[in-house]
């Protein structure tokens, strides 16, 4: 395991098993600068499978993240927007007069003396068709929005003078050639809508068109429908009025396809984090199947991971050697009571005695003794000297 930890250090500070979720804490004694470097209590082999696994688990994921990206619904956001946003829509009228000539002067006004700057505000203010008996050719006019002001009376025989596109029957009634009462048919056609609607003696209508945009990738298409149709009152004469407008608002579909690749950038680092918070619940699991070697000595710092602290040094040239030479008593001796009262060695050479290192107690014995420090041989074969006596207890 010193192999997986010595690969931080130097030139190998970029390797394979420093991706590695499972690490400890590293204290560099020259300036006291804690680093993070792969877990000495699992061998190389335990953290490449672990580094192979946690990219194998963010590759999955980021093609997962890709496909939703690619394959997300579009979005549909409705809205109300003025008409007057929107060009206006160029309406086609069909008029006929059943029983002719008996629906009398047919006028088509378009009075836009209230219409908004932003809407048809070149147009004249008062424009009329006339005929004396009745409209036989369609015709093609602009349908603007207007404001409607003022409100206006239908007890009245006069023109009714009222903004917005206006159709004035002077007289419909009983004519010469049958007995029956006269009566009109206008159509008004506007893409691909039509609205047919009859027309008898007296009567005032108001008929709105409504506006149904949809937008999407900045292109807008413009459907029409029949809003309303609106019954205004009897005249008292035989004068009949039919008035067309452009309904206020218009509904507004705006699609969309939400996100970004900034998005996927942004859930792949939060995945990160949870496979790497999820790998480190495996821990125990991974410790057992792939042990380290747990060393006690590394080279020119102090790590720190579950209360253990050690470090290696060099002999100067160039290889390490597994002494404790410059042993730091306050790393060792703080957690024991009366660590500052040493006293003599009750200890004697070639002792067996237990020695209180990385927090837990190992087996070994005393080779040397040099006033309240102690030199040993651990069972493994390792020497170390200058080891505090307070560290030490014997072995029964």
């Amino acid at each position: 395991m010193i192999d997986a930890v010595d690969s931080l250090d130097g030139k190998g500070s970029t390797t394979f098993i420093g991706f590695t979720p499972l690490k400890t804490s590293v204290v560099d004694e020259s300036n006291r600068v804690t680093d993070e470097v792969p877990s000495p209590y699992i061998s190389k082999v335990g953290h490449r499978i672990l580094v192979s696994v946690y990219f194998l688990l963010l590759a999955a994921y980021l093609g997962y993240a890709i496909y939703q990206y690619v394959t997300r619904p579009d979005v549909e956001t409705y809205s109300q927007q003025p008409s007057e946003l929107f060009p206006a829509p160029t309406i086609t009228i069909k008029l006929q007069c059943f029983d002719n000539p008996n629906c009398g002067v047919i006028r088509l006004i378009r009075n836009y003396t209230t219409t908004s700057e932003m809407h048809c505000k070149n147009r004249a203010a008062v424009t009329t068709d006339e005929t004396s008996r009745t409209l036989t050719e369609p015709i093609a006019t602009e349908l603007c929005y207007v404001e409607e002001d003022a409100v206006f009376s239908v007890n009245t025989g006069e023109l009714i003078q009222t903004p917005g596109t206006v159709l004035d029957f002077s007289r419909i009634t009983t004519g010469e050639l049958n007995t029956s009462k006269a009566y009109a048919a206008v159509q008004v056609e506007v893409g691909g809508m039509r609205k047919l609607v009859t027309m008898d003696s007296w009567q005032v209508k108001t008929f709105y068109v409504g506006m149904s945009v949809s937008i999407k990738n900045g292109k807008s298409t413009v459907k029409y429908y029949a809003q309303n149709l609106q019954y205004d009152g009897k005249r008292p004469t035989w004068r009949a009025t039919y008035i067309i407008r452009l309904a206020q608002f218009a509904n507004v579909y705006e699609v969309t396809r939400p996100g970004s690749w900034l998005d996927i950038l942004a859930q792949l680092g939060g995945a990160a984090t949870f496979v790497a918070a999820l790998l480190v619940l495996t821990e125990p699991v991974i410790t057992k199947m792939f042990p380290g070697d747990e060393p006690r000595l590394q080279r020119g710092r102090m790590y720190s991971t579950r209360g253990k602290n050690f470090k290696k040094k060099s002999d100067g040239k160039g290889k390490d050697r597994d002494n404790l030479t410059d042993y730091d008593d306050s790393q060792l001796t703080s957690s024991l009571p009366n660590a500052n009262s040493l006293k003599p060695s009750p200890f004697a050479p070639q002792e067996r005695v237990q020695v209180l290192y990385e927090g837990r107690w190992h087996p070994a014995t005393v080779t040397g003794i040099d006033g309240n420090r102690l030199n040993v041989l651990w069972d493994d074969g390792t020497v170390s000297t200058n080891v505090p006596s307070t560290a030490a207890k014997k072995e029964f």
